[in-house]
């Protein structure tokens, strides 16, 4: 069974919860890499390993420890999941439908507001740094700048044309909200290690 591609700007910049807070691995710790034909993600530094369903990475700190003393050859393809969300979506009525659909709406709302932030966050960077005595401050703000511009473009793509919800479509906007609600988490993650 193929594995639903995972965006490659989104796999860039996640990283495993636990590791990411090693002060003993280098300066990027908690790298992921793709396992199992593109069905696992799995971290070299803490051992977490975190499905994949339905092209959207589970990445809960429980998941990837239940799964962590588990060998990479032995992780189930696909990776197990709860059938009780589609059984909740195929119930859903037409009006907890259209506020499913309100909801995405606001969050594609929410996605550009993130990438207006992330590019002004990199013009003010390269502002502050462009006068820098030190040519190496100056190119490491530059590829930080960069990044920022990168992500922005992950947040700022235009966003699927909706579909009107049916009994076989209603997950789409339930599974659009999860990649929303992941994509936030990131961002947040992101914006506490940078002020640090």
């Amino acid at each position: 069974m193929n594995a639903i591609a995972v965006d490659p700007k989104l796999l860039e910049i996640l990283r495993c919860p636990v590791a990411v807070h090693y002060t003993d691995h280098g300066s990027d710790p908690g790298k992921l890499e793709l396992v199992r034909d593109g069905h696992w993600l799995a971290c070299a530094d803490s051992g977490y390993k975190y499905p994949i369903i339905q092209g959207i990475p589970k990445m809960l700190i429980e998941e990837g420890e239940k799964w962590q003393a588990t060998p990479i050859e032995e992780l189930p393809v696909p990776p197990p999941h709860d059938p009780l969300p589609t059984a909740a979506e195929d119930a859903l009525s037409p009006e907890n439908r259209e506020a499913i659909e309100r909801l995405v709406a606001q969050a594609h709302e929410a996605r550009a507001q993130v990438a207006q932030l992330l590019k002004e966050r990199a013009q003010s960077l390269r502002a502050e740094t462009q006068a820098h005595p030190s040519q190496t401050v100056r190119e490491r703000a530059e590829q930080l700048a960069q990044s920022l511009e990168a992500q922005a473009s992950t947040f700022d793509a235009p966003p699927p044309t909706p579909a009107k919800p049916s009994s076989k479509r209603v997950g789409q906007p339930l599974l659009i909200g999860a990649g929303l609600f992941l994509s936030g988490l990131v961002f947040g993650w992101m914006t506490r290690r940078r002020k640090k």
